[in-house]
């Protein structure tokens, strides 16, 4: 893999990163203030939907954690030896990725605990 292809791919993935970062932010505190003044019949909806945005973050999320981690197996080999690779290989991938998959789910828990409390 050529380096220019190699960055490309990196850099698109910390787009991916971004966005599910801020997806996972106004994910949290949107729907806090449309649950609390919501009718007791739009409860159940709002959680369900609540519970589709999370599964679809945690499926977009690790795949993002998912290419990473393979793309830090392929670092072109004009680069291996560079500090951002040499880091690079070492991420704690599944560590990120438990991180990824437990931040919508307790996203969830607190949606939850709002709506039904």
């Amino acid at each position: 893999m050529k380096t220019e292809s190699f960055l490309a791919y990196v850099r698109d993935q910390v787009f991916f990163i971004i966005g599910w970062t801020i997806s996972i932010i106004l994910w949290f505190i949107l729907p806090l203030t449309a649950f609390s003044s919501a009718a007791t019949e739009a409860e159940l909806p709002l959680f369900l939907a609540s519970v589709v945005i999370g599964l679809f973050l945690v499926i977009s999320g690790l795949g993002t954690i998912r290419r990473l981690q393979l793309l830090s197996k392929d670092v072109p080999e004009e680069d291996r030896d560079t500090p951002f690779s040499r880091e690079f290989v070492k991420q704690p991938w599944p560590i990120f990725a438990g991180i990824t998959a437990l931040t919508p789910i307790l996203v969830s828990v607190a949606h939850f605990y709002v709506i039904f409390n």
